[in-house]
């Protein structure tokens, strides 16, 4: 079974134009929800990840070739994920309505809940998973490096994610505020760099 699609709506997917042409991109995207783990659901379940973020680079060139095959000059070769911010939970975790806890008569967590996350690398529906880990927060301040991966070219590199839900009302979804650091030259070893503020632990990547 192969990875699922990242779904190419809302404002999760940040697109680099095709008249956009350098070497190094800084990306910043809009705050995003981190899911839940179904309830219940073994975390040893890939369909346990949910999608949050993904940054797709445009074709810059297509060229035609004689023999009817095609070439597509786009890809990144190393990317660094880094989280600036969390936000507390809210009542209603979306942008139309965004309550928090303490107006609805709910006090909030006093630190962030542990999530896992997977970094994913995509070329047109298909996907493979390059890091697997577990973020640790200590409060809702920490922030900086997750991870950094290279070594392999893709046009589109995804963020999924899951917040471990094992009773009802256990915990509580948050959002994240992220930015990506995108280049096209790389050394050719794919090895996550953990630091920062963060306790990130790697762990096995799962089979799909």
């Amino acid at each position: 079974m192969s990875n699922p699609v990242f779904s190419q709506s809302g404002a999760t997917l940040i697109e680099i134009p095709a008249g956009v042409n350098c070497g190094t991109y800084r990306v910043t995207g809009a705050q995003v929800s981190l899911p839940l783990a179904p309830l219940g659901s073994l975390l040893t379940d890939a369909s346990s990840f949910g999608q949050v973020q993904a940054v797709h680079d445009v074709a810059k060139q297509i060229c035609n070739l004689p023999s009817g095959a095609g070439a597509i000059c786009a890809g990144f070769s190393r990317v660094s994920l880094w989280l600036t911010r969390m936000i507390q939970p809210l009542a209603s975790d979306n942008a139309s309505a965004n309550v928090p806890l303490i107006a609805a008569g709910v006090q909030p967590p006093a630190t962030p809940p542990a999530f896992d996350i997977q970094m994913r690398w995509a070329c047109g529906n298909i996907s493979e998973t390059l890091f697997q880990g577990t973020v640790t927060p200590t409060t809702w301040n920490d922030h900086g490096l997750l991870v950094e991966v290279s070594g392999v070219q893709a046009d589109q590199i995804e963020l999924w994610a899951r917040i471990p839900n094992p009773a009802p009302a256990a915990t509580l979804s948050f959002s994240v505020v992220l930015q990506w650091a995108i280049t096209f030259v790389s050394n050719n070893d794919t090895v996550p760099v953990l630091g920062g503020a963060l306790k990130v632990v790697a762990k096995g990547i799962q089979q799909y």
